[in-house]
């Protein structure tokens, strides 16, 4: 049984390679995702990198806030050591050099972080990108937890799908759902990416669907859990592993 759902490799193919850097986005392709996710901040000079946390902390071993320094002090951080030694020397990777590395037919999802205040970099790079010919509109999405930057982007760059994140809900329930819906229709936004513990169902897809909105899951490494959402009509689902929930979808796994 073939599906649509796409498979999107969370954080690149962040299960086998240090997470956000351009080793997982190329392991991504590798892995038959359909697209990658990625997490980006702005530093202090402006330039808008690759990364999931506000500090360089976990991933590169150093205490640096990204925001507040520059990029060469940020490019001097090793964000592979950490996940064995095959990765060592990986540098964090500027958008730019991942969108050049975007193959026909797939998509990068980004993840803003740092709020609104990111924007104008993110549209001037991946303005840049479009304008040149080397993605197209349909290539880049935004996601985002902060309702605010999300509606900016979606204004700055309208061609390109937005999809509201939640993971914050406690109660996952038909009214919650709901919630969402509106936030998401009067924001103008493209669909929702929820948490795989929502009580997801084909009537919970369709009442999706039905208003007029796209369905993502985050982060689901099971590939009997992808299976069953793909089932049940999810568009698209984030993974840490995207070649064993390839290989789930198609029953090899």
């Amino acid at each position: 049984m073939s599906f649509k759902t796409e498979i999107i490799a969370h954080r690149g193919a962040s299960w086998d390679a240090p997470e956000n850097t351009v080793a997982a986005i190329r392991l991504a392709w590798t892995q038959q995702a359909d697209g990658a996710e990625c997490d980006v901040y702005v530093t202090a000079d402006d330039a808008v990198v690759l990364l999931h946390d506000p500090t360089l902390k976990r991933t590169g071993g150093v205490d640096i806030n990204v925001s507040e320094a520059p990029l060469a002090i940020v490019r001097e951080a090793d964000v592979g050591a950490l996940k064995g030694a095959a990765w060592r020397g990986e540098k964090v990777p500027l958008i730019g050099e991942v969108l050049a590395l975007l193959p026909e037919g797939k998509k990068l999802v980004v993840e803003i972080k740092g709020g609104p205040g990111v924007i104008p970099a993110l549209k001037r790079e991946v303005g840049k990108a479009l304008a040149s010919g080397l993605v197209r509109p349909g290539q880049v999405e935004f996601i985002s937890f902060s309702e605010q930057a999300l509606r900016a982007a979606k204004a700055a760059m309208p061609e390109c799908r937005a999809l509201y994140l939640s993971g914050d809900y406690k109660e996952r329930s038909a009214e919650a759902l709901e919630e969402l819906i509106a936030i998401c229709r009067e924001a103008g936004f493209d669909g929702l990416d929820l948490d795989r513990g929502w009580p997801v169902s084909l009537s919970f897809v369709q009442r999706v669907h039905n208003a007029g909105l796209l369905l993502y899951m985050w982060t689901v490494n099971d590939p009997a859990k992808a299976r069953d959402l793909a089932l049940a009509g999810v568009d698209a689902i984030a993974t840490d592993r995207p070649a064993l929930v390839r290989a789930g979808l198609e029953g090899k796994a």
